[in-house]
């Protein structure tokens, strides 16, 4: 069995058809944890405002990114202040 190691990079706001790519990200992150895989997801550029939409509760998608929160490694610093 070979374990992949997998960084999935969001770049996407929770918009038009970024809602769906940011969708499937997440999903796939979590088949690659179901499947022993070693997967890491990472918001840069305007998926920074992703990151800070999916954490309200409110939101269709906050079960699903909370299944994988724990993949979560970082928002760019730097995109998150400059796309507020």
């Amino acid at each position: 069995f070979t374990m992949f190691r997998v960084a999935l990079v969001i770049t996407s706001p929770l918009e038009g058809p970024g809602l769906s790519a940011i969708c499937r990200a997440l999903m796939f992150a979590q088949e690659l944890r179901d499947a022993g895989d070693d997967a890491t997801i990472l918001f840069d550029g305007s998926g920074s405002t992703a990151a800070a939409a999916l954490v309200d509760p409110a939101h269709r998608l906050h079960a699903l990114f909370q299944d994988v929160r724990a993949l979560v490694r970082g928002v760019c610093r730097h995109c998150a202040h400059s796309y507020g």
